[in-house]
C-alpha cells in the first residue's frame, strides 16, 4: 500500500500524524476470517483487489533514532463477488453493506539505523 501522512510539528517529543494510502490487497477464498462473516465468493473471485486506507496517530521521540507510537487504521474496500482481478477491493475484517472493513490499533516502535 502507498501511504501518505502529514505530521504536525508541536516543538516537543510529542508529534501527531494523520495519513491516508491506497494499494493493492490479496484476498484468499479459503480465509477463516471472512468465512465467519458470511462472506460468499468463489475461489476463482480471490485476487488482488483494490483497498483504500485513512489513519491517524501519536508519537513521542525518546531520541533521535528511537520513537513509540500509537496508530489508528481504518481500511475499507469495495464489493465483494466482482469479477477476479484488479478491478475492486478487499480486505479481511467485518462486512458492512457491500463492503469489508478493516480496524486496527497498533502499538509502534520505530528504530532508525544509521544515518548520514
Amino acid at each position: 500500500m502507498l501511504n501518505g501522512f502529514y505530521d504536525f510539528d508541536t516543538r516537543s517529543g510529542l508529534t501527531p500524524y494523520v495519513g491516508a494510502g491506497i494499494g493493492g490487497v490479496h484476498v484468499e477464498y479459503g480465509d477463516a476470517g471472512l468465512l465467519e462473516e458470511g462472506v460468499d465468493f468463489s475461489a476463482e473471485e480471490s485476487a488482488w483487489k483494490l483497498g483504500v486506507q485513512g489513519f491517524a496517530g501519536l508519537q513521542y521521540e525518546f531520541s533521535p533514532d528511537l520513537r513509540i507510537g500509537l496508530r489508528y487504521s481504518h481500511k475499507l474496500t469495495s464489493k465483494i463477488g466482482e469479477t477476479a482481478g484488479f478491478d475492486s477491493s478487499a480486505d479481511i475484517g467485518s462486512v458492512e453493506g457491500d463492503s469489508l472493513r478493516n480496524r486496527a490499533l497498533m502499538l509502534t516502535l520505530t528504530y532508525e539505523f544509521g544515518g548520514p
